[in-house]
């Protein structure tokens, strides 16, 4: 099963992970807005079982950081449309509990490592 997971935001974190048994990190990157970036798993990566996301944070202002979060959750849940994958959202309370600790040294960034923990929150949470 291959799972994308995302960090929503002005940067975008993403881990690609095979997640059969254990999940295998196949890939991991950060993304801006820029459409241009995004076109390659729109064309090039059309196998996707399952998309996790961290849900938005409803509560306050509209910042300008939740504008962008806002632009990046529709990217995804257009992505998810296209290749016809379920898309699923994990609570940042639920992606808080696992630290730093739990993230391989291999993933580099801070938005990279965000996705990851989403990734490790949707596998506690039995999301597949």
């Amino acid at each position: 099963m291959i799972i994308y997971s995302f960090d929503p935001g002005g940067t975008t974190g993403l881990v690609i992970a095979d997640c059969e048994q254990e999940p295998i990190i196949v890939e991991s990157m950060e993304l801006s807005l820029n459409p241009d970036e995004w076109q390659y798993f729109l064309t090039e990566n059309p196998r996707v079982d399952l998309i996790l996301m961290e849900s938005m944070i409803n509560s306050g202002y509209l910042t300008p950081g939740k504008i962008q979060q806002i632009k990046a959750i529709a990217l995804i849940e257009m992505f998810g449309h296209l290749v016809n994958a379920r898309v699923l959202e994990v609570s940042p309370e639920k992606r808080k509990k696992f630290g730093p600790n739990h993230t391989p040294p291999h993933i580099k960034g801070q938005h990279a490592k965000d996705a990851y923990r989403i990734l490790m929150a949707g596998k506690k949470g039995c999301l597949w």
